[in-house]
């Protein structure tokens, strides 16, 4: 939703723009890394997209006051490490999630959290909360696999295997487990190469 907002040159129409240093907070992980909940397993995706949105907000907004409240931060990747590196020193990092999130005066949000390193916990209000809520498997995966005669994996994706009609069906992309889009690419070249390769022998 803040990715459209952003796109659509919307940043003015935030909760948040309306004061001069917004504070504004992402959290991550929302939906998954839950084993209670089933949902053991990163996105792969999230960190990546909130420390982008992040940047993009503070190009739009550089006055404002972004954290991040993070399990653990996922930078991996061509060129995004260097890209963490130059945006850290502008937001505020606070490893783990806020234990609440409750209602504050002005339209605001508050966030209780453990401070990092003194074990204390801690509350402060938020203009604007944007939630990394981790991918699911589709919802019509059953379906699909029923259809296809490939299984499923024990979280609900699709299996990363060929399917019951042989080499002519391959899995890529979120459909077969979380992933970005660079890593799509990656599979469907993948795909390609092992179709030509056995169709040529």
């Amino acid at each position: 939703d803040l990715d459209r907002v952003i796109l659509e040159d919307r940043v003015s129409t935030l909760p948040a723009a309306g004061g001069p240093r917004a504070r504004i907070a992402f959290l991550q992980c929302i939906g998954s890394r839950d084993r209670e909940a089933g949902r053991d397993f990163c996105s792969q995706v999230c960190c990546k997209t909130s420390l982008r949105l992040a940047a993009r907000l503070l190009h739009e907004r550089p006055e404002w006051e972004i954290t991040i409240f993070y399990i653990d931060l996922q930078v991996f990747g061509k060129g995004f490490r260097q890209f963490y590196r130059a945006l850290e020193q502008r937001i505020r990092l606070v490893q783990g999630v806020p234990s609440e999130v409750l209602p504050a005066e002005g339209n605001k949000v508050s966030l209780v959290f453990e401070e990092p390193g003194r074990g204390e916990l801690k509350t402060e209000a938020f203009d604007l909360v944007v939630l990394a809520v981790g991918m699911l498997p589709p919802q019509d995966a059953a379906e699909i696999s029923r259809l296809l005669g490939v299984p499923l994996e024990r979280r609900g994706f699709l299996l990363a295997a060929v399917g019951a009609r042989g080499s002519r069906l391959y899995t890529v992309g979120a459909c077969r487990a979380p992933t970005d889009i660079p890593g799509a690419r990656r599979q469907a070249l993948e795909a390609v190469g092992h179709y030509l390769a056995k169709a040529g022998g």
